[in-house]
């Protein structure tokens, strides 16, 4: 913050406070010759080229400016509360940043998952189950799946998604509150009743501006509105599960992807919709599995870098074959 060039080892958080600035040396506790080394060489570069140590100075001071104003530490200290009041069962990965829309979603009910019967539905993942009272039968993404889609989308703000599949708009208004203005394309919009209570959620969350509903099918509405002239930078397939509609609308939603995108993925544990991951491998899209209660996935080109999602350490995460291929880093 005082515009001086910094030098320094990797602990307690230095690198990602330092990011792309400053000097950072090598572990000392791992080869203290090295660390020597590389310090000397920063001290004279650094005092042979004046010009080079106030640019770095500069640097630091623009990064300190950017991670320290009191508006973003007061998000960060509403983040530490909302993660330390989640409710009993939810599990949200540390380093994501935090949101919760549960009040925009008067009907959102704890469930359990016996009441379901669906194949691919892993009920031996012990978080919290969630779903609209009204239609018990289907649902949603549950904390840390909605929390992931949230930072996710953050990465595309100011931009155009696109959601295949949005049930009653729990994910649509994680993906929105991102900043991303979203196209969502789901047949279950034509019966009034759920489009009445989709745009009432999101005008509760201050979202209705950010979100166009299309009450049409996919793949063919993503068709007419990619032939219209519509593209996405930030693609969620969610919508009919059985084969071949995962793989059909991935299929078609890329052929409007912008250069640098992102497709999302949730029911990963369906081996129809990871076909659908494996299409998008096979065409030189980059893959993560991230392993949440249904398994989310992501493949994405270009300039785009996917955050890390830590999985609940006190849970079990066997990976099905189906998925085994993929890869396990960002």
């Amino acid at each position: 913050a005082k515009g001086l060039a910094v030098a320094a080892s990797a602990v307690s958080g230095i690198p990602e406070q330092l990011g792309e600035t400053g000097r950072l040396l090598p572990d000392p506790k791992a080869d203290p010759d090295r660390t020597a080394e590389v310090l000397a060489d920063a001290i004279e570069g650094w005092a042979n080229d004046p010009a080079a140590l106030l640019a770095e100075g500069e640097k630091c001071a623009a990064r300190a400016r950017s991670m320290f104003q009191e508006i973003r530490m007061i998000r960060q200290m509403a983040s530490v509360i909302e993660r330390a009041s989640l409710p009993a069962g939810d599990y949200v990965s540390p380093g994501l940043e935090m949101i919760r829309l549960d009040e925009h979603f008067p009907n959102l009910a704890v469930a359990s998952k016996a009441t379901l019967r669906w194949e691919y539905l892993r009920d031996e993942i012990p978080h919290t189950f969630y779903i609209d009272r009204r239609v018990p039968g289907t649902g949603f993404l549950n904390r840390d799946e909605a929390i992931l889609l949230y930072n996710l989308a953050r990465l595309f703000r100011g931009r155009v998604g696109l959601e295949v599949g949005c049930w009653l708009g729990w994910s649509a208004a994680h993906i929105a509150a991102a900043g991303v203005a979203l196209d969502v394309i789901d047949p279950v919009l034509g019966d009034p009743a759920f489009r009445d209570s989709v745009a009432g959620s999101l005008a509760s969350a201050g979202l209705s501006h950010l979100v166009t509903l299309h009450a049409a099918s996919s793949p063919a509405a993503i068709d007419d509105l990619g032939r219209a002239g519509r593209r996405w930078s930030f693609i969620f397939v969610d919508g009919n599960h059985d084969a071949p509609y995962p793989l059909f609308d991935t299929a078609t939603a890329i052929e409007y992807a912008e250069p640098d995108a992102a497709v999302i993925f949730h029911d990963l544990a369906s081996p129809y919709v990871a076909q659908a991951l494996e299409y998008l491998a096979c065409r030189g899209w980059k893959t993560h599995v991230y392993h949440t209660a249904q398994i989310m996935g992501i493949a994405w080109r270009g300039d785009v870098t996917p955050p890390i999602h830590i999985e609940d350490p006190d849970v079990s995460w066997p990976l099905a074959k189906h998925l085994r291929r993929f890869s396990p880093t960002i």
